[in-house]
């Protein structure tokens, strides 16, 4: 499941370097366009453009709850007991205190903390996966935008 949640992150780093690149050379490239437009698109031309960069940028917003941590109230974690699994829960004593609860739990404890620890890394990969296709729906209405933009330019 690690493998699966750092793919997803890989995606999501690559999305945001193409958004940021898209950004960046509108913004430091907009006075050389605005040249290229004939005046009667200048309009279209900056309303395409401002759906492209607001698009570009929510990708961007959306990929940082991609690669961001789920520690929030609705992912369980908060509520539950302390987990011999969770890297919170065991930084959050002494290297002897894990020690010392560790000696003490029981094989059905140590079972149900593994099943609790497996359901949460589920939830926060799906929503991973939920994160990343909405990124990617926003980067295709985006490609779609560029062809009028490209249309604007050449003409």
């Amino acid at each position: 499941m690690d493998n699966k949640h750092k793919a997803l992150d890989t995606k999501a780093f690559c999305l945001m370097a193409i958004d940021t690149f898209i950004i960046g050379s509108f913004l430091l490239g907009y006075k050389n366009l605005i040249d290229l437009i004939v005046c009667n698109q200048i309009f279209m031309f900056k309303i395409t453009l401002i759906v492209v960069l607001a698009l570009a940028l929510a990708s961007i917003l959306v990929t940082i709850l991609i690669v961001t941590a789920f520690f929030d109230l609705s992912d369980g974690h908060s509520g539950r007991h302390n987990s011999m699994l969770n890297f919170e829960d065991i930084t959050s004593g002494s290297k002897q205190h894990f020690r010392n609860r560790m000696a003490l739990l029981t094989e059905a404890q140590v079972d149900d903390d593994i099943d609790d620890h497996i359901y949460q890394l589920a939830t926060r990969l799906y929503r991973k996966c939920f994160f990343i296709k909405l990124a990617y729906a926003f980067n295709l209405i985006q490609l779609t935008f560029f062809i009028p933009l490209i249309i604007a330019i050449i003409t």
